[in-house]
């Protein structure tokens, strides 16, 4: 019988979503997450086996909560691609920003450029 961790996957999860994004997946050393959580580097890899894999693990959430409509976009493959792609990543964008601000210490979303399509 082990001892219980003193921090949870999710907040691991949480906090190297945080750093990953704030720094980028290169600046961020496993130390660099378990510090701020006050634990070791390899308390942090109990929770996933590679750097790599507590990046994937931290960003699942984030891209089972996202869904863009297809069939809603009345996508049509004669137009220009360009045009295509511009209306799929509004939607995009606009479901991402939607799943910030209801997410719990979610945060503002930066203002949208305006696409000239």
């Amino acid at each position: 019988m082990g001892r219980r961790p003193l921090v949870t996957s999710e907040q691991v999860y949480r906090e190297a979503r945080k750093q990953f994004a704030e720094r980028g997946f290169h600046s961020v050393r496993l130390a660099d997450i378990g510090d701020a959580l006050g634990i070791s580097a390899a308390a942090v890899l109990r929770h996933a086996s590679t750097k790599e894999e507590l990046m994937s693990r931290a960003m699942a959430p984030l891209h089972s909560d996202i869904s863009v409509p297809l069939k809603d976009l009345e996508l049509d493959a004669t137009k220009d691609p360009q045009l295509v792609l511009r209306r799929l990543a509004k939607e995009f964008v606009t479901s991402k920003n939607v799943l910030r601000n209801r997410s719990p210490g979610g945060c503002t979303p930066a203002p949208l450029r305006t696409l000239n399509a």
